[in-house]
């Protein structure tokens, strides 16, 4: 039977080289040791058994007899210091007193319980420190109870570090490694590795190949590092790197900080308020439950917030974003970005769920307008921003965009490039910026009337609410849909039609045109003639015979129909054909 030495319970004195000790054995029964130096070789020293000879002397046995490995990793035996090290040949331990030189001891024993053979082996630690080796071969180890140091070596080892908080290297191989109780230190090294940290804060590092690892209980700390690694945080607030290679990051329970690296990763933070952080490559990002902040990074990724008020912020590249439930604020960045914070995430990627007509914007009304309230900011590039439901802001930033604010009162502003606003049901008011932008107070034209459009319960909305909406600089195109709207074309030369009801008109700087269709209603234009601006009828079927000019005080009054309209300043007899288009 091959015995383990403890020599926590040694009765010698380690400070004395050459000379011998005794020791217990896992049987009970005492042993005598000897430090011996190897022969060609006294720098290196090694733990032999010891026997009396014939004269009663105990002298190191040699030959057949095997030699033995420290049970030992770190330990103070009055002024000297015993520690693990590595060194280029080798596994080891050095003796000395702290800041002197030290005496390096070679740990090269075979066969023994401790150091595993060049076949399989099974290592069991004991309730002490143990340093457990298992070199070549398919070794099998249990650490035991206490703070153990277990290499299992090259070979497919298999090791549980028992209830201390142990350091375990697979090395070569691919291994399967268990920390168990404790807050360990777990490191695969090369090969395709299975990590499981279990109870504690433990640290797990996958090295190189393709490795799965588990962070288990408690607050985790895992490194992918070279390959395609698979990282799961567990239970706790974990923090997942995934390194080179395409990972798959999980979060899992617990606020989690999850990196993906460099390649093409895909990050799932799960339950919790998570940080995601795409980094390098075309990544996809999903917080799902909780408030979740997903950073893309510097190629086009894909972020999904999930449920919850998120913050996504896109960075470089052309990025698809999906806000999903919740009040989200995103940010584009650069490339050209899709932004969607509208929930509608599922039919995006044809899963179940669909919005409630063809038109994007379209959704079911709810009772809070305010409960999701997205904040977006395009940033550069050419945009594409979809918000849906509630009281959204939403900032465009520079280059051709394209948004739709959706339902309930928003706010838009369109900033530089050639923008399309969409300003949906709803008290929206919207700012094209420079640029020469196309803004819709209600729906695109494919939706004229907006009377399909589905409320609460089924009923009929019959108009798009009260808009603002101010065209700046730029020649632009805007128009006010149903309902009682204001709007300011400002510089130069602007196209205005304010739809149905009864709408505030003003062109500013500019050749404008105000136009009109039947049933537009009675609206007021308070700038007409500043600049050679015109009205519009050609969508009508009028003529200029059928106009009747009238004046009120300082306004010019033309009634033809269903459509009124006030230019404030301006008197009739002024007027003539040269000021409409039929």
């Amino acid at each position: 039977m091959t015995k383990l030495i403890d020599l926590f319970n040694a009765q010698a004195a380690l400070d004395s080289w050459g000379g011998g000790m005794m020791a217990t054995a896992n049987d009970g029964s005492e042993v005598a040791l000897w430090l011996v130096a190897t022969p060609g070789d006294p720098d290196v020293y090694e733990w032999v058994f010891a026997a009396a000879d014939e004269d009663g002397d105990v002298v190191p046995q040699s030959g057949g007899v095997e030699t033995v490995a420290l049970g030992v990793l770190v330990d103070d035996l009055d002024d000297t210091a015993i520690s693990l090290a590595y060194f280029n040949d080798g596994i080891g331990v050095e003796f000395g007193v702290p800041g002197e030189d030290q005496t390096r001891v070679n740990l090269t024993v075979a066969d023994s319980v401790l150091l595993g053979a060049l076949a399989y082996e099974g290592l069991d630690g004991t309730p002490f420190r143990d340093g457990l080796f298992g070199r070549d071969g398919d070794d099998y180890i249990t650490g035991g109870h206490a703070h153990d140091f277990i290499a299992a070596g090259s070979g497919d080892d298999v090791v549980y570090g028992g209830r201390g908080g142990d350091t375990i290297h697979g090395h070569q191989g691919d291994d399967s490694l268990f920390g168990n109780k404790g807050d360990d230190i777990i490191r695969g090294y090369t090969g395709h590795d299975y990590i499981h940290g279990g109870e504690g804060h433990d640290f797990i590092n996958g090295g190189m190949g393709n490795d799965e690892a588990y962070g288990g209980h408690n607050n985790d700390t895992l490194y992918g590092n070279l390959g395609e690694d698979s990282l799961h945080g567990g239970d706790g607030n974990d923090t997942l790197y995934g390194g080179a290679g395409a990972d798959r990051l999980h979060g899992n329970k617990g606020n989690d900080f999850l990196y993906g690296g460099s390649q093409n990763d895909f990050l799932h933070g799960a339950s919790g308020n998570d940080t995601l952080w795409g980094s390098k490559g075309h990544d996809t990002l999903v917080g799902a439950q909780g408030d979740d902040a997903l950073f893309g990074g510097t190629q086009g990724d894909t972020l999904i917030g999930g449920e919850g008020d998120d913050l996504l912020r896109a960075g470089n590249g052309w990025d698809h974003v999906y806000g999903g439930d919740g009040a989200d604020t995103a940010w584009g960045g650069g490339g050209n970005d899709y932004i969607d914070t509208s929930g509608n995430v599922d039919a995006v990627f044809g899963l179940s769920g669909s919005p409630d007509r063809g038109y994007p914007g379209l959704f079911e009304a709810d009772d809070d307008p305010t409960d999701d309230r997205d904040v977006v900011n395009a940033g550069g590039g050419n945009d594409t921003v979809i918000t849906g439901d509630d009281d959204d802001m939403i900032r465009a930033g520079q280059g051709d965009d394209y948004i739709d604010a959706g339902f309930d009162d928003d706010f838009v502003r369109g900033n530089e490039g050639d923008d399309t606003i969409i300003g949906g049901e709803g008290n929206d008011t919207l700012i094209g910026g420079a640029g020469d932008d196309i803004i819709y107070g209600g729906l695109d034209p494919s939706f004229p009337d907006a009377l399909n459009v589905a409320d609460d319960m089924g009923d009929l909305v019959t108009d798009n609410g009260k808009d603002i909406i101010r065209g700046h600089a730029g020649d632009d195109s805007l128009f006010g849909a149903d309902d009682d709207d204001i709007i300011h074309g400002g510089k130069d030369n602007d196209y205005i039609m304010g739809g149905v009801d009864d709408d505030v008109l003003r062109g500013g700087d500019g050749d404008d045109i105000f136009a009109y269709a039947a049933g537009d209603g009675s609206d007021v234009i308070e700038d007409f003639g500043n600049g050679a601006d015109k009205i519009d009828l050609s969508q009508t079927g009028l003529t200029f015979d059928d106009l009747f000019l009238s004046q009120d005080e300082s306004a010019a009054i033309i009634a033809a129909g269903d459509v009124t309209i006030r230019l404030e300043g301006t008197d009739a007899e002024d007027l003539d054909a040269d000021d409409f288009v039929f």
